[in-house]
């Protein structure tokens, strides 16, 4: 180092940093270089320099100047890497006393290669049945030799398509040589790199044909993870072997897109019985040529808990409580009513949890409003038994007629109604042998006379005034008065007072038979 008397600071200085063995393989430095970032200020300087040694670091050659970016000096002239030592001496320099410089940060990067090597037939290290092979691409020819590349040549000059003939093995002198035992021959005008043909050789299979000569439609390649089938479009459609998933190694058979036939399938590992599912075909033992499929599912505990089978031609699924059967849904072939029968221990419900619609019935062009639809085919009928008491809760619509068997309290059709004081009361409705409407007011008297108007939308919904459907018009007068109905018209009835002009006010009921209703009578019941 260098001092400066005035400013007691060092005007330059360096540091060697320790050596360091490259590697120990007999390899070639294919490409290198060296990179840094530094700070130097105005009046500063930083040099960088590499030094090697070829013998371990018992001698070491001069001090070489790097440039920032550029090729280690004198790396690619070393014949091997092997037991190669590495020193880096960086030297800085200033010439003003506010200001230093600042090495950052420095990287080297080497890129090793295999020697070319020409292996000759004294120098052959090969015993019996070793894997051999060569492949080559028009700037490189490999010799791979059981799990590695043993040696290559750049740019071999090799043909890129073959001619009328190909010799198999040469000596130094060019002359042809066949003598030497061939097991496997594989000759390529397609580079394979060396983890496929590593593949190849830890597999123990043949060297198979190269895309350019693979066989339509499809062709098979054993490789490190399986046996593998690929279509002409090298699409894999076949895997026998372990495929990564979710960072986990999985083993087993991958079809994609294509057909598995098997009498038999279980999820799981072979003997379990927790959480599985089941495929498989069973047989009458008397007639092996009646059979049927099943799918069976299993609880967390190993207990059957749902079958679905097809079982006497009649598609069926069972359920199951910690293996007792509790209920099933199945289509009635056998009795040639292909019905849907629906059974369960306790009890079956019908539910629409986000509002929509539940059908049941023929296929038509019906909906329901936004519940349950129950529809027979025409000519059917909709049938629900209870052993007791069937409970609908909200509003019941019907486009049809209603007919009902009551018990001798209720008569036929019965309302309830909560009171406040006395609990739930029942009301009967009234029947009769027609289909009757009825509609009521109130109005005053006028000088002992009133004419009463009909609700146009009433009148629409009932048959006029004649003798088949006659209107019976029924008035009440608050007080001791006597009216009579002395007019009907269309649309309207006038009422009198017998005698006197009082102003009192009056109830009327007109009761009409129901519009489409004319002449029905006591229709007979149809059951």
């Amino acid at each position: 180092m260098s001092w400066n008397d005035f400013t007691e600071r060092y005007t330059s200085g360096n540091r060697v940093s320790p050596a360091v063995t490259l590697t120990t393989q007999n390899v070639i430095a294919e490409s290198s270089s060296i990179s840094w970032n530094a700070l130097t200020p105005t009046g500063t300087t930083l040099t960088i320099e590499i030094a090697l040694s070829a013998d371990g670091g018992t001698t070491w050659g001069a001090w070489r100047t790097c440039t920032s970016g550029q090729a280690i000096s004198g790396l690619s002239e070393l014949s091997s890497l092997a037991n190669v030592q590495l020193q880096i001496r960086e030297t800085l320099t200033t010439n003003n006393v506010h200001a230093t410089p600042e090495l950052l940060d420095l990287t080297i990067n080497i890129t090793t290669a295999w020697p070319n090597i020409a292996y000759g037939p004294n120098k052959s290290t090969l015993t019996a049945w070793d894997s051999v092979s060569l492949a080559w691409k028009s700037d490189r020819l490999s010799l791979v030799v059981n799990d590695s590349e043993a040696c290559y040549i750049e740019n071999p000059g090799l043909p890129t398509a073959f001619g009328s003939y190909v010799y198999i093995g040469t000596d130094r002198n060019g002359a042809n040589s066949i003598n030497t035992l061939v097991d496997e021959l594989r000759i390529d005008k397609v580079y394979k790199d060396v983890a496929t043909r590593t593949g190849w050789h830890k597999a123990g299979t043949p060297f198979y044909t190269s895309e350019d000569m693979k066989q339509l439609p499809g062709y098979l390649r054993a490789e490190t993870d399986g046996y593998k089938v690929y279509d002409s479009s090298n699409a894999l459609r076949v895997l026998i072997g372990s495929w990564m998933r979710d960072m986990i190694r999985k083993y087993g058979i991958k079809i994609i897109g294509g057909e598995l036939y098997s009498s038999f399938f279980q999820t799981g590992e072979e003997g379990e019985n927790r959480g599985i599912i089941k495929i498989d075909r069973e047989f009458l033992p008397d007639y092996p040529s009646i059979g049927w499929g099943n799918i069976t599912f299993n609880d967390q505990h190993g207990n059957l808990q749902m079958k679905m089978t097809t079982e006497g031609n009649q598609p069926q699924i069972y359920f199951y409580d910690n293996g007792t059967p509790i209920g099933e849904i199945r289509v009635r072939t056998l009795l040639d009513t292909a019905e849907l029968f629906i059974r369960n221990e306790k009890g079956i419900e019908l539910r629409s949890e986000i509002g929509g619609s539940i059908v049941m019935g023929p296929t038509g062009n019906h909906t329901s409003h936004t519940g349950l639809l129950i529809r027979a085919g025409t000519g059917k009928n909709v049938t629900i038994d209870s052993a007791d008491t069937t409970f609908m809760y909200g509003n019941l619509y019907c486009t049809g007629d209603v007919e009902a068997f009551g018990d001798i309290i209720g008569a036929s059709k019965r309302a309830v109604h909560p009171t406040k004081n006395y609990g739930i009361r029942v009301f009967t409705a009234v029947e009769a042998p027609e289909v009757l409407f009825y509609d009521r007011g109130r109005r005053q008297l006028e000088n002992g006379e009133c004419t009463v108007y009909l609700d146009p939308i009433f009148l629409e919904t009932i048959e006029p005034d004649s003798d088949d459907t006659p209107w019976d018009i029924d008035v009440n007068v608050r007080g001791s008065v006597d009216v009579d109905v002395i007019e009907v018209g269309g649309d309207y009835f006038k009422v009198k007072e017998r005698n006197g002009v009082s102003n009192n006010s009056f109830t009327w009921r007109l009761e009409a038979v129901r519009k489409g209703y004319k002449g029905i009578r006591m229709p007979e019941g149809v059951l």
